[in-house]
Formats: structure tokens, sequence, C-alpha cells
């Protein structure tokens, strides 16, 4: 039907009236113009700032290259492995991308065709990371589709996003990045190595799309509080495991960055006829080489390139550098002149050339998980810090619950507190938790009307009280409640919800307030596995949690005995696991 031309303009008229529906991205709310939304504005968790779907991908296949060829013409780093020396190297390699000990990122920003055809411009981030779960049957690091990885802090600013970025386009499927400068952490001929890249330039043929994994709340996936648009899809892989299909990583490895690598283990003493000890360092090795028994595994080798954010040292590259011929330690530097300049500065500038393919998949750079600690290891070494009052706060097995054989043991004998802290929440806009507690044999001071002590409290920096998991006992009766802090200071309470002396289990989920006067906070209370009072209205938007505690804390005079923990896990967004 057509409108009359009058009609049209009051109508159109109308519309342009008419106030736009306001698009808030953090509200939970997936809006028409959002790819997801998660509840929060944080970079690197899945869903963006912005509530766009982040596009990360995971290297799963990694091959370290001997020899040079038309699309990466020059590769002295490679070059120096002789072929023995490339099949160890290598095979520590696939070591460690298999077990997740080596995991590179590639974060897309600003990627408009998520399908991976074309995009004339985006930037190709660069990555470090941990795999969430590695121990997982599940898990395998060469075909990880989806699985979680929480990136590396130091590699990040301070929106959380990749300091070192590649300017990058899409071009019939072909994704190609840099020049630029990254930093590759990996597990180099046995050891832990960071190397500093300039000149770096990948190019990988994408692959199909597919609709990206759900999570139940453990990998692999994207979970259900993201609100992922179900219609949408992204390209699953990068790259075929064979030639000539690989993608291609062509760069110049900072010898400065090989001086600060410590030489891997595999390499001292016998490992090259004893040419090297703790002391030496990679660059050490590739400037003198290394011979086992009578075979060369890596041939002397000079750097052949320089960095083109360095300055020039003296008459400039190349550089020449030499060592202590009895140390093996790299100590000197000529350049192109033959004088002798600055050392660290002539490593600053003086680069290898090197050659890397590879393959890669989706993975979700965020880790929704930020501590599960059951106190298997014996000890308290996942957390931040502790104060066991000279020993009253112990791992035991007496204290173990739920099927573990480990738990955390406090004995109260004065008033003060024993408690675990973990400081590895982030500003978190939303914080989950749950543990396993035992308060049989535990006295509060009830001879001194002392009835109550904290048993979790979660804090901003300052430090200011947010939340708390308050126990008490009043004539020989246990309960628990909830507590959590406005932003006028004030205080609302869950009820008492009265249990019985034996292992119980708690789980709180505080959500703070999108702003002020929002009024939309809330704190939900459940015990042995089911909600028993939500406190929703709240009006606590100033405040974000920055580290926790659990344990007996503000102890009373007169308090006494012994309570346990176990089975502590929190989370930024899902449900804790039972």
């Amino acid at each position: 039907m057509k409108i009359p031309v009058g009609l049209s303009f009051l109508l159109a008229g109308s519309l342009a009236a008419a106030p736009a529906a306001a698009q808030v991205c953090g509200d939970y709310v997936r809006d028409p113009l959002e790819q997801c939304d998660d509840g929060n504005t944080r970079n690197l968790d899945g869903c963006d700032a912005a509530c766009g779907f982040e596009q990360t991908h995971r290297i799963n296949t990694l091959k370290l290259q001997r020899l040079a060829d038309t699309v990466c013409t020059a590769n002295a780093f490679g070059g120096a492995l002789t072929p023995a020396g490339l099949a160890n190297t290598q095979t520590a390699i696939d070591f460690t991308v298999a077990n997740g000990a080596t995991s590179i990122l590639f974060h897309m920003s600003g990627l408009d065709d998520l399908t991976g055809t074309a995009d004339p411009s985006l930037s190709v981030g660069v990555l470090s990371a941990t795999p969430v779960d590695p121990t997982n049957p599940a898990y395998n690091g060469t075909s990880d589709l989806d699985w979680w990885y929480a990136a590396d802090k130091t590699l990040l600013d301070a929106q959380r996003q990749p300091l070192h970025q590649l300017p990058g386009s899409i071009a019939g499927n072909i994704l190609t990045a840099g020049p630029g400068s990254a930093v590759l952490k990996l597990i180099l001929a046995g050891g832990p190595a960071s190397l500093s890249l300039s000149n770096a330039v990948a190019t990988v043929t994408t692959g199909a799309s597919t609709t990206p994994a759900s999570s139940a709340g453990a990998p692999p996936g994207h979970l259900a509080v993201e609100h992922l648009d179900p219609a949408l899809q992204s390209y699953a892989t990068a790259g075929l495991p064979a030639d000539p299909d690989f993608g291609t990583l062509c760069s110049n490895i900072s010898a400065l960055s090989l001086k600060n690598t410590p030489i891997p283990p595999a390499l001292i003493g016998p490992g090259c006829n004893n040419r090297y000890t703790a002391v030496n360092s990679l660059l050490d090795v590739w400037v003198r080489g290394c011979i086992f028994l009578i075979a060369p595994v890596v041939n002397a080798t000079q750097p052949d390139q320089s960095d083109p954010a360095a300055p020039p040292v003296g008459a400039g590259p190349p550089y020449l550098l030499q060592f202590n011929a009895t140390t093996s330690v790299v100590e000197g530097c000529l350049d192109s002149a033959m004088a002798s300049v600055d050392l660290t500065a002539c490593l600053a500038d003086a680069a290898y050339s090197s050659y890397l393919k590879f393959t890669t998949d989706r993975v979700v750079a965020g880790d929704n998980r930020i501590l599960r600690d059951s106190f298997e290891t014996g000890d308290m070494a996942a957390w931040s810090a502790a104060n066991t009052d000279s020993g009253d706060l112990t791992v035991d097995p007496s204290a173990a619950m739920n099927g573990g054989t480990q738990g955390l043991l406090g004995n109260i004998n004065d008033t003060t507190g024993l408690f675990v802290e973990d400081q590895l929440p982030e500003d978190e806009n939303r914080y989950r938790a749950r543990f396993y507690f035992d308060p049989t044999g535990f006295d509060p001071g009830e001879i001194n009307n002392k009835r109550r002590t904290r048993m979790f409290i979660a804090f901003e920096d300052g430090p200011r009280r947010l939340a708390a998991i308050v126990l008490r006992r009043l004539n020989g009766q246990y309960a628990v409640m909830g507590r959590a802090r406005q932003d006028d200071n004030s205080q609302v309470n869950t009820p008492f919800f009265d249990i019985t002396p034996g292992p119980h289990r708690v789980e709180f989920d505080w959500i703070r307030s999108s702003g002020p006067d929002a009024n939309d906070g809330s704190f939900v209370l459940s015990l042995d596995g089911a909600v028993v009072s939500t406190l929703s209205g709240r009006d606590n938007s100033i405040s974000s949690v920055d580290f926790v505690r659990l344990g007996a804390l503000s102890l009373k005079v007169g308090a006494d005995g012994t309570l346990k923990w176990d089975h502590f896990e929190s989370n930024r967004m899902s449900a804790t696991a039972p």
C-alpha cells in the first residue's frame, strides 16, 4: 500500500519526534545495537566495554622455521639451529602448546566483519595467557575452540587492552597484520622466554564461521549472563597445519630480550659440553653456539637486523657481539665500523630475523573464575596473603569437607583474626563466592554476650567493607546471615538462618548498582544450595570489590574453639559449582 505524501510527512515527523529508547551497555540487557551484555564495561571477558563480541584467537600450532623463503626472506634466529637442535626445540614447543604453557593470543579490535571475509581496518593485539583448568581432561591446547584464557596483565593497559597492537586488514579471507612490535612469551629450548619483536608481520587465512559455544559455568563456551546474540557467528579457525596453508609470522627478535632470557636448564653443563652455567642467557648460546658431544646443536650466529624504534649506536648495524671465552657471557659489542660501543644500547638495537608458522582457533579471552582453592595442595599458596597468628590457622585433614582430603582449620584462642586474603579481584562490579564451613565446637564468647563473628568480608581498597557473611551462636544455636553496605554507609542485612552443627555450603551473589540513585544493586544469599534471601533495590554504586578475606574475623574476648573452611570458589559472572 502506498502512503499519501502528506501523511508520509506526518508519520516521518511523528517518528522523528518520538524519543529514542535508551541503550545502556552493562545492564545485563542486550539492546538491538549490542552483540552481548554481561553486566559490566570490562574488556577481555568475552564481551567488551562497548558490549561487542570479542573475537580472540589462540595459536594452537606453532612451528619454528630453520630456513628463510619468499615469505620471510631472512631467518637468522631459526637458521642458527641445526636439524637436531630444531627437532629438540620444536618438541618442547609442541608439548607446551598442547598443555597450555605456551598460549599466544591474537585479539581483534575494530573487527566489523566477524566472518573474517573483508575488513579494511582493524587492530590485532598480541597477548600471552594462561588457560583456565588446563588439567581438565577435556582440555587440549591443540584443539581448544572457545576455551577460556586469562590474559597476562603485564601486557594490558589500564583499559585492559593489549599494549602491543599490529595494524591489520582482511581481504578475501586473508588477514594481514603489521608491521609492528609485540612480545611473545613461550617455552623455548625447554625454558621460559619473553621475546620482544620488531617489524612483526603476520598473515593467515581465516576459516569457516560458527556459532560460539555456550557454557553452563565452566570452559569451553560463553556464559548465559553474557547474553550473546544467538544469531552471531564468527570465524572459528585460521590457517591449516600444513604447507602452504599455515599462517606466517616474520619478525626480528631483540637481542636484549634474548639477553634477559635465562639459559634453558637443558643447555647447562653437559647439555652444551659444559660451556654454560646458570649465569648465562639464551643470547650467549646463540652467539657462541652449542655442541653436544661432537654434534652441533646451535651454530654460533650474530644478529642480522636492527629495531627501527631503537636509536643506532656508533656507526650502527650490523653489530658484532663478543663473548668472554671463559664464562661464555656476551660482554662486548662492535658497530659496523668495528668500533666498541655501549653494550646495553647495542643490544637494544640489535635483532635476529625470525620465521614462525602457526594456526589458530577462537577462544574466550577472559576468566570468569577469580579463585578456586580446596586446599588440596596442603598449603595456602593460592591466596595472596594469610594471617595465621603463629600457626593457629593451618591446612589440615581434619578440616576437609565434601569429599576433599584437606581443609582450612582455625584454632581460636584469642581475639587475633585468622584469615586468608585474595587480592585477585579487579574492581569487580559483580562478585559471586561459595565456600563450605563447619562451626562445630566454635564459641564466639557467649559467656561475655559476644555472639557473632564474620567469616567472610569483601572489601574495596581503602579499605571499605562491602559485603560480609556473619556467623552467630545464640544459646548454642548457630545461624548465618548476609550483609551489604550502601553508598550512605548504612548496611542492609538478611535475616539470620539457623543451621545445625556440621558442614554447610554458603554462597552469595553481590552486584553493584549501575549508577548513582539507580537503586539496582543486589545481594543474594544461598545456604546448602537454596536461595534463602534476596536484598534487591540496593543503592551501592560507588564501590567495587578489590580484595576479600575468608576466616575468623572480628573475634571478641572469650572466643574459643575451632572453625573449618573448605572448597572456596569465586567468580565474576556465573554461579559457583556445588
